[in-house]
């Protein structure tokens, strides 16, 4: 397992190179976080159809933004 932000974003990012083949590789959430991410992502496709798409931004853990303003959040720190 590893958890280092770092790592974990160096190896998704070479991930690419697996494009063509049998393999993928898959961030691991936690349960609540996925379901944060789909109870959000209604209100960010509907956003997205408002606003500019590159303006909408989920947010991790769970979270929307909409032109940089905070609109939603489900696990306020």
């Amino acid at each position: 397992m590893i958890s280092h932000p770092n790592e974990v974003d160096d190896l998704m990012n070479s991930a690419r190179r697996l494009a063509g083949t049998n393999f993928s590789l898959l961030r691991d959430y936690p349960k609540e976080t996925s379901d944060g991410w789909k109870q959000l992502w209604p209100k960010r496709n509907e956003a997205r159809s408002k606003h500019v798409p590159r303006k909408v931004q989920m947010l991790f853990p769970a979270a929307l933004r909409v032109n940089g303003r905070l609109v939603e959040e489900l696990f306020p720190k």
